[in-house]
């Protein structure tokens, strides 16, 4: 297995089968891409209003912010 830190959450998603997202003063949030990149836990993480939809390439989930 291979671990990796990243601070891009796209990038994570495009090329993780699992990641996990820390949000500050809140529980560690770990699944696929597809379970962890909401819009409530990513609005809920960056505290700003973030929309998800699917790379129309890579079929997954893209947070544009």
């Amino acid at each position: 297995g291979i671990l990796i830190s990243i601070h891009d959450i796209n990038t994570a998603a495009r090329f993780a089968q699992k990641i996990a997202l820390l949000p500050k003063f809140k529980p560690c949030l770990y699944g696929t891409p597809e379970q962890i990149m909401t819009k409530e836990n990513l609005c809920a993480a960056y505290n700003a209003n973030i929309e998800i939809c699917t790379h129309p390439v890579y079929k997954t989930p893209l947070a544009v912010f």
